[in-house]
């Protein structure tokens, strides 16, 4: 069987399982639920999280690179550049159509013990807002000061830092080998062998997400 038919499969069994479960409340369910299911999601997820900055980095470097080669940097950029605008245009005004037409939250009650205990949460998403950066530092923030630091964080929102340190690294090494004349970067053939192993993961985690 083919793996998007056995996850398409598998996706159906699991919101069934889940109905039933959720519907019996069976100590059996749960004792399952603890010992089998969720260390097999846990484990597909986290070896996802782990290759996402290996994968991301090596990926962009390589990218921009071969790139560069090729003198075709400044037309995909400025395509992907516009391609990235327009989507995320499209998506705002998706969200914005969607939530006036369906209008989530109507005829909901109410629940005052909910908002008290989620008062404080409340409190801090109203101090986040407030002390939002202004465009300007967040352009700058782009550039990351400590590469290293970046990709610690960039499962926590500093992906984008992480993606423009590894395209200047990318172009940098382009400059470099161009300078230099070298048949070939040893760091090159290094960063290829990270994207494949990276991919042989995702590979792995693939073969493991029907029954995640």
């Amino acid at each position: 069987m083919k793996a998007h038919f056995k996850l398409i499969i598998s996706l159906g069994l699991g919101i069934m399982m889940g109905s039933i479960a959720h519907a019996y409340q069976s100590p059996f369910f749960n004792i399952i639920d603890q010992f089998i299911f969720w260390p097999i999601g846990q484990i597909f997820l986290r070896l996802l999280f782990m290759v996402v900055v290996p994968l991301v980095f090596s990926a962009l470097v390589l990218g921009v690179f071969e790139l560069a080669q090729g003198q075709g940097v400044g037309k995909v950029a400025s395509r992907t550049l516009f391609y990235t605008i327009i989507a995320s245009t499209f998506s705002v005004l998706i969200g914005i159509g969607l939530v006036n037409l369906i209008k989530p939250g109507i005829g909901f009650e109410v629940n005052q013990d909910l908002i008290k205990n989620e008062s404080v949460k409340i409190e801090t998403i109203k101090t986040n807002a407030s002390n939002a950066k202004s465009w300007a530092q967040s352009f700058v923030e782009i550039i990351p000061k400590n590469p290293l630091d970046v990709a610690v964080k960039a499962l926590e929102g500093e992906m984008l830092a992480l993606m423009f340190a590894a395209l200047i690294f990318g172009y940098a090494f382009f400059l470099y080998h161009k300078e230099t004349n070298k048949n070939d970067l040893v760091l090159m053939v290094i960063f290829n062998e990270i994207f494949q192993g990276s991919l042989k993961i995702v590979g792995l985690a693939m073969k493991l997400a029907p029954y995640a």
